[in-house]
């Protein structure tokens, strides 16, 4: 279990003796920005982390650049505008002690945006302490104290600004690309999660080992298909595709197009044409899929997999990152029609596939919901009691 110190323990920003107020509070308003912004990528939620730059620029205390300070200003004519920073610093402080400690106990601390973003906070850190500290060795200031230290230069105020800012856009753009391909390609991001998938309802987990996040709550259900004959509708509208190729990048001329990976929509859609009314939280999102089903119960392990069936992979030992359509299983081997995969010349459309349970790669797979003749039927995942 990832605890909230070890997540953010390390974040302890080096000040510099004597650093303008203006410096010091934007120190500690960034300190509070990383923390806030490594909760919230830890919990999957970081495309909500606050953005203390743009902040600042909308209150023209930046520029592209960095710090708007006209030449021969003194960081300390900032003052006016210290207690908006450390107002700033409170509420992103707030925001992060909102995040729950649940919602990233899971987090693999080994997760490599994490841990760039350890390594730019360390670096941050080490660069603040290159400031050049003044020590009043002549008594400049006749209080008949050698060892006191002056404030720091305009010229290293600014520069520790600039270190801050420069950091804390870093971090900010590693958090939001890493959310971003998390949110619409299902790459890697989070960190591992070696616990057993828990169905609702009490059903069994997938396997212990296939890794899967564990389930949290989902608004996601289904509709019992009308139609005597789901499987077949399935695969022959997987098949129908076979031979759909991408003509710029994620782009097809198919229904499933969403100008974005695409392996999602076009598992969707297969099932759509079969006659499951299915209502995902995110159907464009394979994580957001693959929590769906262990909450509807339709959840299984790759062994029980059937033709029809959806099927879950994980390449890379983080969330779930692509999916396609089960077309028939011959023991170790899965053979499928996936969309948004690389074709023999490299490019990627709707090809068969053949995967092997023994891989490791495969989570799991999602059970067709039952057809309005089976209803009564336990779900797919549920145990007769």
């Amino acid at each position: 279990m990832t605890s909230r110190a070890e997540l953010v323990g390390f974040i302890e920003l080096y000040v510099p003796k004597i650093a303008g107020g203006f410096v010091e509070s934007t120190i500690h308003a960034a300190e509070e920005y990383f923390e806030t912004a490594i909760l919230l990528f830890a919990s999957g939620d970081g495309a909500r982390q606050p953005d203390l730059v743009n902040w600042m620029k909308d209150r023209q205390l930046l520029d592209d650049a960095g710090l708007s300070a006209p030449s021969g200003l003194m960081a300390e004519d900032y003052s006016s505008q210290q207690r908006e920073v450390e107002e700033e610093e409170q509420r992103i402080e707030e925001q992060g002690d909102a995040v729950r400690d649940s919602t990233f106990a899971t987090f693999d601390l080994s997760n490599s945006t994490y841990i760039s973003i350890k390594e730019r906070v360390g670096r941050l850190d080490t660069e603040l302490r290159s400031i050049h500290e003044r020590v009043d060795t002549h008594d400049l200031d006749s209080d008949g104290n050698t060892t006191e230290y002056l404030p720091l230069t305009a010229t290293e105020d600014m520069r520790a600004l600039r270190l801050v800012m420069n950091a804390v856009g870093d971090v900010h753009r590693e958090v939001d690309n890493a959310s971003t391909v998390s949110r619409n390609h299902a790459d890697v991001i989070d960190g591992s999660h070696a616990t057993p998938v828990v169905y609702s309802g009490g059903g069994p987990a997938a396997s212990g080992h296939y890794p899967a996040p564990t389930w949290t709550p989902t608004s996601a259900s289904y509709i019992p298909s009308s139609m005597t004959d789901p499987t077949d509708r399935a695969l022959a509208a997987a098949r129908s595709q076979l031979g759909v190729r991408e003509f710029g990048n994620n782009t097809v001329n198919a229904p499933y197009n969403i100008n974005d990976a695409w392996c999602a929509s076009f598992a969707d859609w297969v099932w759509d044409q079969a006659g499951h009314e299915v209502t995902w939280t995110n159907k464009n999102y394979v994580p957001a899929i693959w929590n769906d089903a262990q909450g509807m119960g339709l959840a299984a392990s790759p062994h029980n997999a059937e033709p029809g069936d959806m099927i879950v992979f994980d390449w890379d030992g983080g969330v779930p990152d692509h999916i396609g359509i089960v077309v028939r299983v011959d023991g170790d081997t899965i053979y499928t029609i996936e969309g948004n995969t690389g074709g023999p010349d490299g490019v990627d459309g709707v090809y068969e596939k053949a995967r092997t349970i023994s891989s490791g790669n495969i989570v799991g797979v999602v059970k067709q919901p039952p057809s309005v003749a089976s209803a009564d039927q336990p779900r797919p995942g549920e145990l007769l009691v």
